[in-house]
């Protein structure tokens, strides 16, 4: 069902850390419940947002465990669950699928960066001992390389892989996947390139910004459905600026502050993220509110 249906707004989940750099448990659920009432299409726990790089193996079960269990059916979830090894790949992978997760992202292996071949036999291991669905996952940035296209093609042919989300901000990378197979839903990973993304094609959008202002990218989606360009190239424009805004005072730290001010229990970055001083969290939160970021959030 998820290869037809999973579509909309995934949210690449934070992980609330406590001030002893432990997982927060109960703040873990609250933000999953705030992201279902507000009607996200999909949750991505373990995620790049979520700092899965600095978690070890057995956190991220238990990140991944608790999100499904809370989540309840009621919304996909799909953990992350990539490694640079394909022996740690294939452990997460096995353990979401059972414990019901909907589908499974899998970030190109990192650090070590391996040839076509390597890369395609990874994928085919995967996908060889487990059954659930993969959404492949391209952040040149943080992996130092782009999925090449001619892979992609031949990684939609294998039975499990059905979706990509790409955070290259590359439009023309992400044109040309589109136009090279018809078989995998893309989904973008730049919020600055969201809307131009929907008219050429894209199924969505799997966005760091969904933790806390998830109800202005479903508006934007759904101005776009609509055909109200105006209005989604407004929501498009305040969406920039509010990335903009978060990213200059340091991406996962801001994401955080905002939450916590919001009343939801976001924790704490990992080390060595630092945290924000309070005179940079009032420079913050008055930044957010001069361009009314959270005018359709209900806190």
């Amino acid at each position: 069902m998820i290869r037809r249906e999973l579509k909309g707004l995934i949210v690449p989940m934070i992980t609330p850390f406590n001030d002893k750099g432990e997982i927060d448990e109960d703040g873990l659920r609250q933000i999953t419940q705030w992201l279902i009432h507000s009607g996200v299409n999909g949750l991505f726990p373990n995620s790049s947002t979520g700092e899965m790089p600095k978690m070890s193996l057995d956190e991220r079960k238990r990140v991944m465990k608790i999100v499904v269990d809370e989540a309840n059916g009621k919304v996909p979830v799909l953990p992350g669950t990539g490694d640079p090894s394909t022996k740690n790949t294939l452990e997460l992978t096995k353990y979401a699928e059972d414990i019901g997760a909907d589908g499974v992202v899998i970030v190109v292996p990192y650090y070590f960066k391996p040839d076509k071949s390597s890369l395609i036999e990874h994928y085919k291991t995967i996908c060889s001992e487990t059954r659930i669905p993969i959404m492949l996952y391209n952040i040149p940035q943080s992996t130092g390389y782009n999925l090449d296209i001619d892979v992609i093609v031949r990684l939609v042919r294998m039975k499990n892989i059905f979706a990509m989300k790409d955070s290259s901000g590359d439009m023309t990378y992400f044109h040309k996947i589109l136009l090279s197979t018809k078989e995998l839903k893309l989904f973008q990973g730049s919020e600055y390139l969201l809307l131009p993304s929907l008219v050429i094609g894209a199924s969505g959008c799997v966005l760091g910004m969904g933790n806390i202002c998830p109800r202005l990218i479903l508006a934007l989606l759904n101005a776009y459905r609509d055909k109200k360009l105006d209005e989604a190239l407004r929501l498009q424009e305040k969406l920039s600026r509010g990335v903009d805004i978060m990213v200059r005072y340091g991406f996962h730290t801001s994401v955080k502050a905002v939450l916590t001010r919001m009343g939801i229990g976001a924790g704490f970055p990992r080390q060595p993220a630092r945290i924000l001083k309070e005179n940079e969290k009032r420079k913050l939160f008055s930044e957010i509110t001069d361009i009314n970021l959270l005018e359709y959030e209900k806190i």
